[in-house]
């Protein structure tokens, strides 16, 4: 009898760990998000505005390196090579002052981060 009650307090231990660690994330990620995605679009209204000024993306690779530390815990490596691909391009776009390829890795970034922060969330499916 002792046995079985300390399995089940061990078995209910493990599913509060789980939602705890998947709530963190989850809130982890979101924020990061959306902080990220506020930064690319000021960055996007400046470049339709025809800015193209250097440290137009500053506070952004700021906010991301800052990000990407909490994240590397959550994401994949294959994730984050992606963003640093996207953003080496962003940086090639904005240095030409091409309005049209700026905006489309723009578009492309908060696709990313969107759905890094979708599918790093606790599902059914996730679970089974």
């Amino acid at each position: 009898m002792k046995s079985a009650a300390k399995f089940v307090i061990t078995f209910i231990v493990i599913i509060i760990i789980v939602f705890s660690v998947s709530f963190i994330s989850t809130k982890v990620l979101n924020e990061g998000s959306i902080k990220i995605i506020g930064y690319l679009d000021e960055i996007e209204e400046k470049i339709i505005l025809g800015d193209f000024s250097s440290p137009l993306t500053d506070h952004y690779e700021d906010e991301w390196e800052k990000q990407k530390k909490l994240w590397t815990v959550f994401i994949s490596e294959t994730e984050i090579n992606l963003v640093y691909a996207s953003n080496s391009r962003l940086k090639a776009y904005i240095s030409q002052e091409s309005k049209i390829h700026s905006i489309s890795e723009i578009q492309l970034l908060k696709t990313i981060f969107q759905q890094i922060a979708s599918s790093n969330t606790l599902t059914w499916d996730n679970l089974l």
